[in-house]
């Protein structure tokens, strides 16, 4: 049989909490009724729990804790608020990211009042019952993402420009450095057209070495540059691998409200303090500079 709560001895907490005397009204066993037959063995280790129509009840089994006549004015108390004070559960984007700044307790969203809240039901004996407006708090928040993809907005424009101006110096690089091989290669082919020449007895021997000297000197320099265009090309490579890849928030651009897609991707926690104060944990990481 289950046995009846008492007050506790300890003089600090001699009172009935609202808990204890919530568990009294709505069980049975406290108005002399013994209940059985609440779990079925499915299998071997395998419980389940039966229907009410199930159980098995003896009535005057023992002696009643609460009046026959005071527990069914209970149960019909409890059945009427049930079906006017129910507590109202507000969908938000918000959900699962709101914790007591003071505890770390998940907060949960109710509506007992005109504006459904977030509140902190005692998180971990914190005793704070820290508790902010939804609105109040989804519109904060708002403003803050908002600032933070126009941020985004700006930086990813910027980004793209430099992209842009890094792979129009890559090119121009390449072309530059294409233009110059196919110069230097010419010299090597007209130094030896003039060989053969003076080997026909088209030049004469100072010819062909006042020739030759010219072209060698033109070469050289267009080997000198091939190697300035070289490390320039490397360089401007390097500046576009630097500048980095988007970061992705193009799709939130135009995004005018708060929604749970939005709030995940950036979003770590938000932890709520006293005087409606809020810290944000980001999820995104030196991504704004």
């Amino acid at each position: 049989m289950e046995e009846f709560p008492t007050a506790s001895k300890n003089e600090k907490r001699n009172l009935w909490t609202a808990s204890q005397v919530n568990i009294i009204i709505r069980n049975e066993v406290y108005r002399g009724t013994y209940v059985a037959h609440k779990l079925s063995t499915v299998k071997p280790g395998v419980v389940r729990k039966n229907k009410e129509s199930e159980y098995i009840t003896l009535d005057n089994h023992h002696e009643s804790l609460v009046e026959e006549e005071l527990f069914k004015k209970a149960q019909a108390a409890i059945k009427q608020r049930g079906k006017t004070g129910r507590r109202t559960e507000y969908e938000s984007a918000l959900k699962g990211k709101v914790k007591c700044g003071y505890c770390g307790y998940s907060m949960s969203v109710r509506r007992e009042a005109k504006e459904p809240y977030y509140r902190c039901w005692t998180g971990k004996g914190c005793g704070s019952y820290m508790k902010i407006n939804v609105m109040h708090l989804e519109n904060t928040v708002r403003e803050i993402l908002q600032k933070y993809l126009e941020v985004c907005s700006e930086q990813e424009k910027r980004k793209r420009n430099e992209r842009m101006q890094a792979l129009s110096n890559v090119s121009r690089v390449k072309e530059e450095i294409c233009l110059l091989e196919i110069q230097a290669e010419h010299c090597t082919v007209t130094r030896m057209d003039a060989y053969y020449q003076w080997k026909e007895g088209k030049f004469t021997k100072e010819e062909y070495i006042k020739k030759k000297e010219e072209l060698s000197a033109r070469e050289k320099e267009y080997k000198k540059e091939l190697q300035r265009l070289a490390q320039c090309l490397e360089e401007a490579v390097s500046v576009g691998e630097g500048i980095g890849a988007s970061m992705g928030m193009e799709r939130f651009s135009r995004e005018c409200g708060l929604t749970q897609e939005l709030v995940d991707e950036l979003v770590e926690r938000i932890e709520v303090f006293a005087d409606d104060r809020i810290e944000m944990k980001w999820k995104v990481r030196d991504e704004i500079q």
